[in-house]
């Protein structure tokens, strides 16, 4: 990517990069999958224990009951540090040095759980990146089409210009009508207008790229390809049902969707084997610990506490773990008709694509030969470029420089060279009308389609200067079209 003259050269393939690269939906999702990540580390170690460190400090002045139920009267304390905290009397420390609580059902399904989240995130993250190249590049060539019109626009402003000129010294010498000159200058204003338009939509066109990109939205654009050429993606010669067996295959949308469903149904599973299995809790401690009556610390030694638990729960006397199975249940089918839901969307976008690229294919071909008919149209109409006299005949083959003009254009030559009467300004304005072209031929031509509208609109501007001419030139210049065309 250059810069120059206040405007940034881009291309299609730096657009691509650029997306790729600073995205944030892209870089959204990649962290997406690094948490699924790290939720799968922490599934695959939760049989793992906890180690935890402290101490604490204990003192009891008063009444107590003793183990023997035996309420007593005395003073005591003590101190105790290590693995664990919070060890006072008989009793193991409330807060075990190593320790593990998990459920067994939790031991065997959720790595399972874990793992089809992260996989599921991977294929989500990418198809937002290819969601994001797809919209950078219609941006893209949005903007190609923008400068495109902005281009085809003022190629006709230069050449109604010409016209305006042509028809306004015509008005002015008598020769032409003056309502013809104002036609021109209402056309004139209004092909402005689309200049305008054009330069409007480029810029709308460079602030939606430049969001695609990570650019200062009010950058403007020039692209390096002056048009948009058709890029093959798929195989030729296959068929919508190939093709869409082939996206159900390849399309991370369609990946993503089973793997959820593969995370519903080890979930359903989870709660259905959640009865059955224990919790575990497990607890151990080791310490110093000190202590005695009053104030005496001198009793001084070490400690070790152990624990082991396992327990069994019926949640809710039944009916929870009826409603969790439920639940479960739920989203499996939640996921199995979100899955059908999104193979049918691609099958659509693959079947609607296709029809798309044959159709668009085939306007390509047909404003190709529209394209050629008005370069046609143009040489012909063109004054002293017809096809003859640049050694083509109508049909477009080599003419034979011995061939002998015709009588009619020999007639024709003959008229030319003979002095002209001088004709009042009634009789060439009248000559004027009878030759003039009506407004709604010229409505026909529309220079608002790209490419054609070029061609179309030099041919009628080379009629319209032949219109403004006297009627013996203009009957001349039909002879000589006729002869041309004997």
């Amino acid at each position: 990517m250059a810069r120059d003259s206040q405007k940034y050269a881009i291309d299609l393939p730096s657009v691509m990069s650029m997306t790729n690269a600073s995205h944030p939906l892209v870089a959204y999702m990649r962290w997406r999958v690094e948490e699924a990540e790290a939720q799968s580390q922490r599934a695959e170690t939760l049989w793992l224990p906890s180690l935890r460190a402290g101490l604490n400090f204990n003192k009891h002045e008063g009444r107590i009951q003793d183990v023997a139920g035996n309420v007593i009267n005395t003073s005591r304390g003590s101190f105790y540090g290590g693995l664990g905290a919070q060890a006072v009397g008989a009793g193991s420390p409330a807060v075990p040095g190593l320790y593990a609580n998990f459920h067994l059902t939790d031991l065997l399904h959720q790595p399972e759980i874990a793992e089809q989240e992260k996989c599921a995130r991977q294929h989500a993250a990418t198809a937002a990146e290819h969601d994001a190249w797809l919209q950078a590049s219609q941006a893209y060539v949005e903007l190609i089409r923008a400068h495109q019109e902005q281009a085809i626009a003022n190629e006709v402003v230069t050449k109604l210009e010409d016209l305006e000129r042509i028809t306004a010294e015509y008005a002015r010498t008598g020769q032409g009508l003056k309502s013809d000159h104002e036609r021109v200058q209402t056309e004139l204003a209004l092909r402005r207008n689309d200049v305008l338009q054009a330069t409007e939509a480029i810029q709308v066109a460079s602030a939606r790229l430049a969001q695609q990109v990570r650019l200062d939205p009010s950058t403007v654009f020039a692209p390096t390809e002056s048009v948009m050429r058709p890029l093959q993606l798929a195989a030729t010669g296959a068929t919508s049902q190939q093709l869409v067996a082939e996206a159900l295959s390849l399309r991370p949308e369609a990946a993503e969707s089973r793997h959820l469903v593969s995370q519903a149904v080890s979930r359903w599973e989870r709660e259905k084997s959640a009865p059955w299995l224990p919790s575990v809790l497990l607890g151990a401690s080791y310490g110093g610990l000190t202590g005695g009556l009053g104030g005496d610390f001198r009793n001084a030694g070490n400690r070790f506490d152990g624990d082991v638990a396992a327990y069994w729960e019926v949640r809710q006397l039944g009916f929870g773990e009826k409603a969790a199975r439920a639940e479960a249940n739920s989203r499996v089918e939640q996921a199995k008709w979100r899955e059908i839901s999104t193979l049918d969307r691609i099958a659509r976008e693959v079947v609607e694509a296709t029809a798309q690229v044959e159709a668009r294919g085939q306007q390509i071909k047909q404003a190709e030969i529209a394209v050629a008919a008005a370069q046609r149209s143009y040489l012909r109409t063109k004054p002293g470029a017809h096809p003859q006299r640049a050694g083509l005949t109508h049909r477009g083959t080599a003419s034979h420089s011995s061939s002998r003009p015709s009588p009619s254009r020999v007639l024709a030559l003959r008229r030319r060279q003979q002095p002209r009467p001088a004709r009042s300004t009634t009789s060439v304005r009248l000559a004027h009308r009878r030759t003039a072209i009506k407004p709604q031929r010229i409505a026909r031509i529309s220079p608002h389609r790209p490419c054609v509208g070029g061609y179309l609109l030099h041919g009628y501007i080379a009629v319209m200067s032949c219109c403004c001419l006297s009627s013996n030139e203009a009957r001349l210049h039909r002879n000589e079209l006729d002869g041309d065309d004997s």
